[in-house]
């Protein structure tokens, strides 16, 4: 993901033009408000705690997932 261009707004929003690589998503949320993962886990996370996610991989040989 690429962040090309932020304009604020006089209303507090904000207008943001987005480069994403093929294959790449991008999503939206309120860092105050809660959200249920999805299936398998369904746990509730606070949207802040989204801020500190990171790309992982699986590692067959130590079966364990590394960033």
């Amino acid at each position: 993901m690429n962040i090309k261009h932020v304009k604020q707004l006089k209303n507090g929003k904000r207008h943001v033009l987005v480069e994403l690589d093929e294959g790449e998503r991008i999503a939206s949320y309120h860092e105050d408000r809660h959200y249920k993962l999805g299936y398998p886990v369904e746990d509730i996370v606070v949207g802040h705690v989204l801020d500190q996610a990171v790309p992982v991989t699986w590692c067959s040989a130590s079966q364990e997932w590394v960033e």
